[in-house]
């Protein structure tokens, strides 16, 4: 069974699972915006080895691996 589960929301449980874990603070994961198809769409950016790495897991069905975040219209 496939369902749906809005960006805002899975980043929002990703940053928990992030911060929980122990592995990284607050200050390591931001959330960003980029406008797409005429909404919002949220992902993260995850400091790791003093470098931001984008992370849109609300966008893996698309293809999109760790390192990606969905800036196109589609």
């Amino acid at each position: 069974m496939k369902s749906y589960l809005p960006c805002t929301i899975s980043s929002y449980i990703l940053r928990i699972f992030l911060v929980k874990s122990g592995w990284f603070r607050e200050a390591d994961v931001r959330r960003r915006h980029v406008f797409v198809n005429f909404i919002i769409h949220q992902y993260l950016q995850v400091k790791i080895n003093d470098k931001w790495l984008d992370v849109d897991v609300g966008e893996k069905q698309r293809g999109l691996s760790i390192g990606e975040h969905l800036k196109y219209f589609g």
